[in-house]
C-alpha cells in the first residue's frame, strides 16, 4: 500500500522563475545588507517555513531568513515578536 502525501506541492512558475534567477546571481554579502524589516507573528513561532512562505512566498527559502538573521539555534530563534530582516529577492 502506498503512503498518502500529507503535503501537496503546487508548482508556481512565477515563483520558480524568481527563485531560479535569484539563486543564479546570489551574492551572500549583499543579501545581508539589502533587507526589509519583518516580525515573527503569532502562529509562526518555531516555524521558519511559515515565516518564509509569508514573507517570500516560498517555504523552501527559510534558509535565507535564517542566514541573514544569523540564527544559530535552529527553530528556537523563531519566537513570536522577534524582529527579523527579510532579504529582498
Amino acid at each position: 500500500m502506498e503512503k498518502a502525501s500529507l503535503q501537496k506541492k503546487i508548482y508556481n512558475p512565477i515563483i520558480e522563475k524568481k527563485v531560479s534567477g535569484f539563486l543564479d546571481n546570489l551574492d551572500l554579502d549583499k543579501l545581508r545588507n539589502d533587507c526589509i524589516d519583518g516580525v515573527i507573528k503569532k502562529g509562526m513561532e518555531y516555524r521558519p517555513d511559515l515565516v518564509a512562505d509569508y514573507y517570500l512566498g516560498d517555504s523552501s527559502l527559510s534558509w535565507l531568513i535564517t542566514y541573514v538573521n544569523n540564527f544559530f539555534n535552529g527553530i528556537k530563534d523563531y519566537k513570536v515578536g522577534t524582529k527579523i530582516k527579510i532579504p529582498k529577492i
